[in-house]
């Protein structure tokens, strides 16, 4: 189906992506008049030897229908104006439309991306300066043992942990810009529009403060009730267990995997919360409340398909990443008294990531823009509104 470019950076669908205001699953009417009524069988209907002789082929159903069957037609299908059909989706419609949108809008999709990892390698190789210093400190002490600073955990451990974890922290709006860019993308992919690196900027800059205000608040609570439920359990375990060992060291695996399976339920229930704000334009705790409510039942569901898209997406970066490595432990070796081995090989891995990131990134963006469509149209009919949208009707 032919694409259209989009006049109007900023349209959406009628009313906007918003939500509606009636009921989220209205029941269903009932069957039309007259449905499933009864009569009486026709003439010979069940006697030994049905049919009689002289029995008609054609006697019932509609003109042509019987053993020809030259007027079947086959069910209607679902418009598909864009990346996914108008329908409830699939978990292969989900993770088909996360690369279709990539594969129809690539110079905009690739180049977010590019852009978006390169500053990320930028920051890793910045930030972690210290780390490959003393990486590189470790291959000239292993290679001369005599030296008194010889021991590779000394050497490691000065300033890579404050620099990586600099860096991670450094690495946190970038996410959230790449998250807010491509859903924008996304969300014009489905009703089969394009969209320029310019038009998704414009388009998303608007609410990257109220996306990075709700990354922060989710952060705070996702990652506070697991930290903070794990440094409980180390710290009972300790105190239970000086009286008893192994009550203590029961007591704090049950609460840490509790504090665990509760951040794990929190951060699926809040899944679709970013999609939230980007699309329909919403505050943080009106994003937070829509995420929970089009989550509610469906759960187990978001779970399995984002951490299915989370395992795809990690194999398909390690085999991205893993020639680069390879490629530069091979170089690095014909260097190992100059501590080239070391930069060498984070150089190339640094470059493998890059790589990686450029379809990963925008892949699990779509998974979670898409399943935030999905979970609408099952329940609030989204389907009807996209295709009058789209120009279907």
């Amino acid at each position: 189906m032919s694409e259209h470019p989009d006049p109007n950076p900023g349209w959406t669908p009628a009313g906007g992506w918003t939500s509606p205001t009636g009921p989220a699953d209205a029941p269903y009417s009932g069957a039309p008049p007259g449905y499933g009524a009864t009569g009486p069988p026709p003439p010979g209907y069940g006697p030994p030897g049905y049919p009689p002789p002289g029995y008609p082929p054609q006697a019932y159903g509609p003109p042509g229908y019987g053993p020809q069957y030259s007027n079947w037609a086959p069910p209607p299908q679902a418009p598909r104006p864009g990346i996914v059909a108008l329908r409830p989706l699939g978990v292969s419609d989900i993770l088909d439309g996360a690369l279709g949108y990539i594969r129809r809008n690539p110079r905009t999709v690739l180049g977010l991306s590019a852009a978006l990892s390169l500053v990320l390698l930028v920051l890793s190789f910045v930030t972690n300066l210290a780390s490959f210093q003393s990486l590189a400190s470790v291959g000239s002490a292993l290679s001369d043992p005599t030296e008194p600073s010889a021991d590779p955990t000394t050497l490691v451990s000065g300033g890579g942990d404050i620099t990586s974890l600099v860096g991670v922290l450094l690495s946190v709006p970038v996410s959230i810009l790449a998250t807010g860019l491509l859903t924008v993308v996304v969300g014009q992919a489905v009703l089969g529009r394009r969209m320029s690196a310019g038009q998704a900027w414009r388009a998303a800059r608007p609410r990257l403060w109220t996306l990075i205000g709700l990354t922060l608040l989710l952060g705070l609570i996702v990652g506070g009730i697991a930290i903070g439920g794990l440094a409980v359990a180390v710290l009972l375990g300790i105190l239970v267990g000086g009286a008893n060992a192994v009550v203590g060291i029961l007591l704090g695996l049950v609460l840490g995997a509790a504090a665990l399976v509760c951040a794990a339920w929190l951060a699926v229930r809040f899944l679709l919360a970013p999609v939230v704000v980007m699309l329909e334009k919403a505050g943080v705790r009106t994003a937070l409340r829509r995420s929970a409510r089009l989550v509610t039942g469906s759960w187990w569901r978001i779970c399995g398909i984002y951490l299915l898209a989370q395992i795809i997406a990690g194999v398909v970066g390690q085999v991205l990443t893993l020639p680069f490595a390879i490629g530069g432990i091979v170089l690095g070796a014909a260097f190992p008294s100059t501590g080239a081995f070391w930069w060498l090989a984070l150089a190339a891995i640094g470059l493998g990531t890059f790589v990686s990131s450029l379809v990963t990134m925008p892949f699990m963006a779509g998974v979670t823009a898409l399943q935030y469509v999905d979970q609408r149209i099952r329940r609030e009919a989204l389907d009807i509104e996209l295709g009058r949208a789209a120009g279907l009707g």
